[in-house]
């Protein structure tokens, strides 16, 4: 490829328009590309026909020349253009009409304050809660409704938590909506440290009015990584284990693992303790590998599906295989290692690459995936699975979905991302394709519009797919955003994309939101939920796409996105690591707020001397908010042990009551191939009791907090503490 047509592919790549290929014949490369299923690369041949470059164009319009016998420059006053210089008389007269003018706007603003302050007593007599408030907007929307508002900040002012302002602005409520700023409600924060919708940052104490987005100016480059042992098997599944920081890891069945079994064999699983750094090895029956995973209602783990059996004969194909995880165990009545028993079952059709979600209902939702490896095939529409099943199997049997077979968006169909919404409904994504599935119907009860651009979001070209935090002051709305993917190409030279998209699926009339782009391009890169409600968008390359060794150009520092922020104050690059981050790595929040960092095996079978090597080193990043210098928050009690949806507790602990506080509920669900299954954050209502003691009201049913084991971290001012376990019983 020449150098002038590679400028072209990353032009193409980073403004997202589509840029005709050059004339040049299009070839099988004589190796194949192995994308764990059999892809191909292909190789572009340059051409001597310079391929057109679509760009956007400027008009440029000229000013037009100022008369010369002009003496000012032009005024404008009541509509009307002068450019003469008037006469004394006539400019004593012109000041007395423009002072006349001063006074009456003055005087309609007084009238206007007055009229607002009214309707405001009137408002504060009303509920303080949010009930039946609807942001049917979109992030951008919202953002550039409140952004103009007029901010500043106060200093050491008691926070509000009831949801409305404090005395400065009369105890009006808070705005709900974007909306009700234009409409005349006073702009001020609520309980959970946000201006009127979830996407607006407030100043100190909550009470001054909104403050502008001003982080510290070293945000940028900040952040540490650190070396924190290693993870035994390369690590391309991981699961956090409740109620506690341990983290267990599964690799693929292959004969050279860092960890050995009791009986001398290989493991391929293995369970790592932060703490000590330690690593226990783990067996399973079936073959893992590419299948999904997550938390189970009970907090048991949870691993479905699988690819076929591969240099050891002791682990049988696990395309269709059920393995559960128990801890606490004891290796006699309670095993250790995965199970796989007659009363777990098996899948009901074979899935490799399958995506898992928790559902309200306790149920695990199974989703796609591809039913065999077919050797020597590129992606074979025969052996596509383009159905769903549940597991328990109430009901029993394969449910087909269209989605995933769809024209415009196979072979793009693997690893499907899937979220609950506030109704409680499905959000599937493949390709640039999203539906709203209806879980107990079993049917599609809304198409949404695709995704703009050419660039597929899912396995194997994925972009980072995650809900944004929700948050009761947004009416727990449901906000999906994706971010980064590979080309449509599948070729190893092919820029990936910066380009993001934001959607709300269940407003009136949806609509992407595309006016976000991370800094950097990307594929395979991890949407990582941070407890202050950031993300950390972390790993991948900027060439390629997933499988073996077909992508390249790794991006070794993380962007930061912090959606409460304004439009071009969202996105910050982070201090990077020297460790490249492949195809197959992993990303994961710890309770302390940490970031764990591992994995990386681009290759078909373990490589430690190219130049992307199988990684088995772990690091741990530490995010900007543990080095701000600010005090951190601490829990000190014991937390109930499970609570309902609707539950009021109580929490003892350190916090500055002057700052903002937060309680945020983190599901971690489980991380494969740079998906995070079932991974949510969602803020709750809290109020102060005393000092060191808050309440904290969970969300009020399973759709929006499904049941699990779920992290509390209280975020003050802008600092988590260390978060602990509870869990969130089904009604």
């Amino acid at each position: 490829m020449t150098e002038q047509t590679e400028q072209v592919s990353l032009i193409s790549s980073s403004h997202d328009h589509l840029v005709e290929e050059p004339d040049g014949a299009a070839k099988m490369r004589e190796s194949e590309s192995h994308l764990d299923l059999q892809l191909h690369t292909i190789d572009r041949k340059p051409s001597n026909t310079e391929a057109p470059l679509l760009v956007d164009t400027v008009m440029s319009i000229p000013k037009k020349e100022k008369d010369a016998d002009d003496v000012t420059q032009p005024m404008l006053l009541g509509g009307k253009s002068i450019r003469k210089r008037a006469p004394s008389g006539t400019r004593t007269l012109w000041i007395l009409v423009g002072i006349s003018v001063v006074l009456l706007l003055t005087s309609a603003a007084l009238i206007v304050v007055f009229m607002l302050r009214l309707r405001t007593d009137r408002t504060t007599t009303s509920d303080p809660g949010l009930e039946g408030a609807q942001l049917s907007t979109t992030l951008a929307a919202t953002t550039t409704t409140t952004s103009s508002v007029i901010t500043s900040t106060a200093q050491s002012v008691p926070a509000t938590f009831t949801g409305r302002c404090g005395a400065k602005f009369g105890n009006a409520l808070c705005p709900t909506v974007a909306s009700d700023i234009t409409n005349g409600f006073t702009p001020c924060c609520g309980a959970d440290g946000y201006c009127g919708d979830s996407y607006f940052s407030c100043g100190v104490g909550c009470q001054s009015g909104c403050d502008s987005f001003t982080p510290a100016t070293d945000l940028a480059n900040s952040g540490t990584f650190t070396l924190a042992g290693r993870s035994g098997v390369p690590a391309m599944h991981v699961i956090l284990v409740p109620k506690t920081n341990n983290v267990i890891m599964l690799g693929k069945q292959e004969l050279t693992t860092e960890v050995r079994l009791a009986n001398g064999g290989y493991g391929y699983s293995a369970e790592w303790d932060p703490a000590t750094r330690s690593l226990q090895a783990l067996g399973y029956k079936s073959n893992a590998f590419c299948s999904g995973v997550s938390q189970m209602p009970d907090g048991r783990l949870l691993s479905v599906g699988g690819s076929l059996r591969n240099n050891d004969d002791s682990v049988e194909s696990g395309y269709e295989g059920i393995r559960i995880l128990t801890r606490p165990c004891n290796n006699g009545t309670v095993p250790c290692d995965w199970a796989e028993t007659a009363d777990i079952g098996q899948l009901q059709s074979a899935r490799w690459y399958p995506s898992v979600v928790n559902l309200p209902d306790g149920r695990m939702f199974v989703i796609g995936g591809i039913q065999q490896y077919d050797q020597g095939v590129v992606i074979n529409k025969l052996t596509n699975n383009p159905t769903y099943e549940f597991y328990p199997q109430r009901p029993a049997g394969n449910f087909p979905l269209d989605l995933l077979q769809a024209p415009t968006v196979f072979p793009f169909q693997m690893y499907p991302h899937v979220h609950v919404l506030k109704s409680g409904r499905l959000f599937i994504m493949a390709g640039l394709s999203s539906i709203i599935l209806d879980p107990i119907a079993n049917k599609v009860v809304k198409n949404l519009p695709d995704l703009p651009g050419i660039f597929p979001r899912t396995y194997p070209s994925v972009g980072a797919g995650t809900l944004l935090p929700i948050s009761f002051s947004d009416n727990y709305t449901s906000h999906f955003m994706v971010c980064g993917g590979g080309h449509p190409d599948l070729w190893i030279e092919q820029s990936a994309t910066d380009s993001c998209g934001i959607i709300t699926p269940e407003a009136a009339n949806p609509v992407w939101d595309t006016s976000e782009s991370m800094p950097q391009i990307r594929v395979m890169v991890h949407p990582t939920l941070l407890p202050d409600g950031s993300i950390l968008f972390i790993n991948g390359a900027k060439k390629g796409h997933q499988g073996w060794e077909v992508a390249k150009d790794p991006v070794f520092a993380p962007d930061l996105f912090v959606p409460g922020a304004p439009k071009g104050k969202r996105w910050w690059t982070l201090k990077a690591s020297s460790i490249a981050r492949m195809y197959h790595s992993i990303s994961q929040l710890m309770p302390d707020a940490t970031v764990l960092v591992t994995g990386s095996n681009p290759h078909n079978n373990p490589n430690y001397t190219d130049q992307y090597p199988t990684e088995y080193r772990n690091e741990i990043f530490t995010p900007p908010y543990l080095l701000s210098g600010k005090t951190r928050p601490t829990l000190t009690g014991d937390l109930p042990a499970a609570v309902a949806p609707g539950d009021t507790f109580t929490i003892k602990g350190t916090w500055d009551t002057t700052k903002s506080i937060q309680a945020g509920f983190y599901f971690p669900g489980g991380v494969t191939h740079a998906m995070h299954m079932s991974t949510r954050l969602v803020f709750a209502p809290i109020a102060v009791q005393s000092g060191n003691s808050l309440q904290v009201t969970t969300p009020p049913n399973n759709n929006i907090v499904p049941p699990g084991y779920y992290v509390l971290y209280i975020v003050n001012n802008g600092v988590p503490s260390v978060g602990k376990w509870l869990q969130i019983k089904q009604t």
